[in-house]
């Protein structure tokens, strides 16, 4: 039901007086409510038939304000808990000792890092129940890697504060510190470093990194790929960020990486840096430059991707056929038509190959 101060209420009433049964409450308003919430819904009175429904988010509210609670109070009063004994006469084994102090800097840069995601949720009107779990599972997963982390030899306890901090602020820190402490003994253990970090995309803070990985994204394939309504709706990021992230993603994914034995020196750009220098950033950017009349710009970009004017122009071309597949790039195309950005032509269609 619409609002009755609109001009589609009469409608609405109109078509809703010639339903046998007429409802009060579909499963189309229950799911705008649980992204928008209940006020958005401004006819929510008229639902006479509707039981006040318990709040899903209270019990992950209560759980992350309960560990934030005993962490803080490891914190500032360890020494209650050296004479506190869980389980009665029954005395602890001391096994394996806990690292008190590195826990205490490695919950410091959890709770640095929780703070500030809640706070930036909170003002994006994003603050919902996975905000309270990922907080839970972040303090939880921090402890553990801290406690495994400090069995290494480090060096001085200073070292390892430091590094249980930037644990708690990045946990991945931990496990790349272990694998490489290990070196070859677990040369078989997968690597859990992205092939394609979301963090090398432009304005992509850690904050929409967490927030991403809390939707299903965890890399640039993930994000090229992925539903781009369910990404606006929850997470509320502002559709022209989202559309120049996945933008960046697709040139990142297509446009290929120059091996090693050709690289003359470490220091050597990639071909997506080089591209830099024409403006070229996005792959709708690619698009609409390759395109363009400018004298000598198929040139140059064909001698970034290879040494020579002719290959380098059959990989540009490769690379755009392949463009043409991705289902996200019609999205983003569709976006930017104000731009006036030249579409891709369709290789069935010979009027507009011959035309482009």
């Amino acid at each position: 039901m619409p609002p009755k101060h609109t001009s589609y209420y009469a409608q609405w009433q109109a078509e809703h007086d010639k339903l046998d049964k007429p409802g009060t409450d579909n499963l189309y308003r229950r799911k705008f409510e649980t992204v928008y919430g209940e006020r958005a819904v401004s006819t929510r009175q008229s639902f006479t038939d509707r039981k006040p429904m318990r709040s899903e988010g209270f019990y992950p509210v209560v759980l992350a304000t309960a560990l934030l609670c005993i962490g803080w109070a490891v914190v500032v009063e360890p020494e209650l808990y050296h004479n506190f004994n869980l389980l009665g006469r029954l005395p602890f084994s001391g096994q394996p000792e806990l690292p008190y102090q590195a826990l205490q800097f490695g919950f410091i840069g959890a709770y640095w890092f929780i703070l500030q995601d809640l706070t930036r949720r909170y003002f994006r009107q994003d603050l919902k129940t996975a905000a309270y779990v990922s907080a839970s599972v972040r303090l939880v997963v921090v402890t553990i890697t801290v406690a495994t982390v400090a069995l290494l030899p480090l060096g001085s306890p200073a070292h390892l504060n430091v590094l249980a901090f930037f644990i708690g602020v990045f946990p991945q820190i931990g496990v790349q510190v272990l694998k490489s402490a290990l070196g070859n003994v677990i040369r078989g253990v997968p690597n859990l470093s992205a092939k394609f970090p979301l963090s090398d995309l432009d304005g992509l803070t850690v904050w929409d990194q967490a927030r991403l990985l809390e939707e299903g994204v965890e890399d640039m394939h993930a994000l090229a790929t992925a539903n781009l309504v369910d990404l606006l709706l929850g997470t509320r990021v502002p559709v022209n960020t989202l559309i120049d992230w996945v933008d960046q993603a697709l040139l990142y994914l297509y446009v290929p990486k120059k091996p090693r034995d050709q690289q003359q020196a470490r220091d050597q750009q990639q071909p997506r840096d080089e591209l830099r220098i024409f403006g070229i950033r996005t792959a709708t950017d690619l698009i609409r430059v390759w395109h363009s009349d400018g004298p000598g710009v198929r040139k140059y970009i064909s001698l970034v991707f290879r040494g020579d004017e002719e290959s380098g122009t059959a990989v540009v071309e490769a690379v755009l056929a392949s463009l043409k597949g991705s289902p996200n790039l019609r999205h983003v195309e569709a976006f930017r038509e104000h731009d006036s950005l030249p579409r891709l032509p369709d290789p069935a269609d010979p009027a507009q190959v011959t035309t482009t």
